[in-house]
């Protein structure tokens, strides 16, 4: 999906979604796609104390979060130290939580991708996690509805190098994927309105200031041997 090779800087994908979006699993798609790739997720940290504890997610998540949280900032700036790609799976929904996050990236020189979930159906998100429920690694709604309350989309002036708006609906089909994503077509989260007859989306920042005017889309390619 990526169609652009990184060469000497090390990268760092930085998810945006709801929980059950396929952040998680779409990291086996880049992970096979970029070579010493390291998946960042307190979630991840969680499941793995729980496993040895022959517990589920829900059940040790309040008395864990904050260790985990702990836990993934301390392998963060280590892999931001030791300049390792790195695949930073978290909500990522605010504005404030995203800032912070780029300018530290940026200032470590890092060729920081947005990999943008945000435009997955609500009753899609709500049916998997809903599913969840059953193995124990369920979301509460009210947290789900405080996300979206609180979800900021990815404005013009955030520091990514690139945005890649990932289709839902590929999830369902093994992370496949468009051959091509075009500038303002569908993928485009700030539409004004739909052009029918020519196929564009308007968006509703104007062609000049959307983030995703300009930016490179298409197949993923990786090359790390420059």
């Amino acid at each position: 999906m990526i169609n652009v090779k990184f060469t000497k800087l090390p990268v760092a994908f930085v998810t945006i979604g709801y929980p059950g979006c396929g952040k998680s699993s779409f990291f086996k798609y880049c992970d096979e796609k970029v070579s010493d790739l390291v998946r960042l997720s307190s979630d991840q940290i969680i499941e793995d104390k729980a496993k040895k504890l022959d517990k589920t997610y829900n059940d040790i998540f309040n008395s864990e979060i904050k260790a985990a949280n702990k836990q993934y900032r301390k392998e963060l700036s280590e892999c931001i130290e030791t300049r390792r790609n790195i695949y930073i799976d978290r909500t990522n929904l605010t504005l404030s939580a995203r800032k912070k996050l780029v300018e530290r990236l940026s200032q470590y020189k890092y060729y920081v991708v947005s990999l943008d979930f945000s435009n997955a159906p609500y009753q899609m998100i709500d049916q998997i996690n809903r599913e969840r429920k059953d193995y124990g690694r369920a979301i509460p709604p009210h947290a789900i509805n405080n996300m979206r309350e609180s979800f900021t989309t990815i404005q013009p002036d955030e520091k990514f190098d690139l945005i890649i708006p990932i289709d839902f609906s590929d999830r369902l089909n093994g992370w496949i994927g468009n051959d091509e994503i075009g500038v303002h077509d569908s993928h485009c989260p700030y539409p004004d309105y739909y052009d029918t007859d020519e196929d564009i989306i308007f968006c509703k920042y104007g062609m000049e200031r959307c983030p995703y005017n300009g930016k490179k889309y298409g197949d993923f390619k990786y090359d790390d041997k420059n």
